[in-house]
C-alpha cells in the first residue's frame, strides 16, 4: 500500500481582517526517502531538501506551537487535516483536534452562481485574480487561501454575517444541504 507523507507545512496568520506577512510558518519535514520525481516537480522541494529537513517530531511541535489554539482554514481541508493528524499521531502520539474551516464549501454558499463552475482553489483564485506563482508550495498556497478567506469574510459580512464562527456555520449548513458529498 502506498501512502502519502507530509513533506511540508505552511501557514499564514490572519488577524483583524488582515494577513500578517511577518506571522507565517513554513517547515520542511525530513524524509528518510525522497518523494518521486513527479512529486518533487509538483511541490518544488528537492530530494536533498527533504532529506535535510527538520525531524518530523520537531517540525510538528514547532507547527503546534505556532498554531496555538487558532483555528485552521483550508481549501478541501480533509487532505490537510488527515495528513497533519496522521503525522502528529505517528510522530508525537497525540490526537490533533483543531477547528477547521473548509473554503471549498464556504465559497459556493456565498457565491451560488459559481458553485458548478468553480470547484478548485485555482478556479476560485482565478475568479478573484489571486496569483500564486508557486502553486503546491505550502506557504504560497496558505497565502492564497488566506486571501480567499478574507474575500469570504467580506462577502459574508455583506450578507449580514461576519467572522470565523459564522463562516463555519455556513460551511456546515452547505455540507448538510448537499449531503456532505
Amino acid at each position: 500500500m502506498i501512502s502519502d507523507e507530509l513533506i511540508s507545512i505552511g501557514a499564514v496568520a490572519v488577524v483583524n481582517g488582515r494577513i500578517e506577512l511577518g506571522d507565517s510558518f513554513y517547515i520542511v519535514m525530513q524524509q528518510r526517502v525522497s518523494s518521486t520525481k513527479e512529486n518533487i516537480l509538483l511541490h518544488g522541494i528537492s530530494g536533498a531538501e527533504q532529506r535535510e529537513g527538520e525531524s518530523p517530531a520537531e517540525a510538528l511541535l514547532a507547527f503546534m506551537e505556532y498554531l496555538g489554539n487558532a483555528p485552521l482554514v483550508a481549501f478541501h481541508s480533509v487532505f490537510d487535516e488527515t495528513m497533519i493528524a496522521r503525522a502528529i499521531r505517528r510522530y508525537l502520539g497525540l490526537t490533533f483536534r483543531h477547528s477547521w474551516l473548509d473554503l471549498a464549501y464556504v465559497m459556493p454558499s456565498l457565491y451560488p452562481d459559481l458553485m458548478y463552475s468553480h470547484r478548485t482553489l485555482d478556479d476560485w483564485s482565478g475568479n478573484f485574480h489571486l496569483h500564486n506563482e508557486q502553486r503546491h508550495n505550502a506557504v504560497a498556497d496558505a497565502m492564497v487561501t488566506a486571501q480567499l478567506y478574507l474575500i469570504a469574510e467580506r462577502a459574508a459580512k455583506n450578507k449580514g454575517n461576519s467572522g470565523y464562527t459564522e463562516l463555519r456555520s455556513m460551511e456546515l449548513a452547505y455540507r448538510s444541504a448537499i449531503g456532505n458529498r
